[in-house]
């Protein structure tokens, strides 16, 4: 397993793990390739979070070697006898690091092995999986897996477009038309000049969203045609999804103007989308005290939730939830030198769906 940084460290590491499978390289070749003559930096401690309940103890090897690999900047080879539970580790390291917002490369000397984490992970929405190697030495699982993965991509690309409920509200005279969308996406309709309209496009279990147009002060013909993209997201249960530029000032909970313009985002997807329930969490960095961490956060998720609900939507749908720094997306945990730009990473407001009843305005 191998973190992924840029396209030039990938071609390097690709280059040197094909030489060192093909003519078996010692390992220290690895360690004087990728790292300079101060040697090798020791992995950090990490504090995890697991879901599998194989590394519940914190005494267990396995445990101790997905904290170690999750800490290691290095390279790194996990080796052992059949039946040591190397793909459960080899498996639990790539979801943790997928956690923390990492590219990384698994590679073997056997098509096998790597076919056996990738039957483990295939089922994780977090993970993107490419399979490189000659059809060959590819088990059948694999290929199969690539088709599945070529053909929902598609499906889910399709599945985004085709029949859409596309409803046209002319608020001057409360006039409603209403297509639904084919294979292509498209809609058209024929607009009314000096008037003001809503566009809404809905789906079962995809969030309803809402745009507007005007042909008011438009005179460029008789017969005005506006293009409008409607950007329909599936709604997964429980799924983060991340709302960009809501930012704090310094050990304040208080909710700035450009933070406001975030959050009126997430009002505008709660009324197109009564039928949601959702959890909105406010995440810090490693920086400050844990405890002080976990009480800003609280207090930051719960001024958001108070503006949203300021703003006419039931306290009912909406719960605020503070995680401090207990769900960092990347390596920066405590004691661990990082870049301003990877502490704002963690530094994030975010919301999921918890349940969904009809939904539909």
């Amino acid at each position: 397993i191998k973190r992924i940084s840029s396209i030039k460290q990938h071609v390097v590491q690709l280059d040197v793990l094909n030489k060192f499978f093909a003519n078996k390289l010692p390992l220290d070749t690895f360690y004087q390739v990728f790292h300079d003559k101060d040697g090798i930096e020791a992995p950090e401690n990490v504090e995890l979070d697991f879901d599998n309940p194989v590394f519940q103890n914190k005494e267990n090897p396995q445990t101790q070697a997905v904290k170690k690999a999750v800490g290691n900047k290095n390279i790194l080879l996990i080796q052992g006898p059949p039946g040591t539970g190397k793909t459960t580790v080899i498996t639990e390291i790539v979801k943790q690091l997928i956690k923390r917002g990492e590219k990384i490369l698994v590679t073997s000397q056997t098509h096998i092995a790597v076919d056996n984490v990738l039957e483990r992970i295939k089922d994780d929405t977090r993970i993107n999986v490419a399979r490189v190697g000659h059809q060959d030495t590819i088990s059948e699982f694999a290929i199969e897996f690539l088709i599945d993965e070529a053909r929902k991509k598609f499906s889910n690309k399709v599945q985004k477009i085709v029949d859409v409920k596309i409803e046209l509200l002319n608020k001057s005279t409360n006039k409603i038309s209403e297509v639904v969308t084919g294979p292509d996406g498209k809609f058209i309709f024929k607009l009314e000049e000096e008037s003001d309209f809503s566009i809404v496009g809905s789906k079962d279990t995809y969030f309803t969203n809402t745009e507007t147009v005007s042909t008011k002060g438009k005179r460029i013909s008789e017969n005005m045609f506006v293009k409008l993209k409607l950007e329909l997201e599936r709604i997964i249960i429980n799924k983060p999804i991340v709302l960009e530029n809501i930012y704090y000032d310094l050990d304040k909970s208080d909710i700035r103007p450009d933070a406001a313009v975030g959050l009126d985002k997430l009002v505008i997807i709660m009324n197109d989308n009564p039928g949601i329930h959702i959890e909105l969490s406010s995440h810090t960095d490693s920086r400050a005290d844990d405890h002080y961490n976990d009480v800003l956060s609280q207090h930051r998720a719960d001024a958001a939730v108070k503006y949203i609900v300021a703003h006419a939507v039931s306290s009912d749908r909406i719960i605020a939830k503070g995680y401090g720094e207990h769900q960092l997306i990347n390596k920066c945990a405590n004691g661990v030198e990082c870049t301003e730009e990877e502490h704002q990473q963690n530094r994030r407001t975010e919301f999921k769906v918890l349940s969904m009843e009809g939904n539909k305005p």
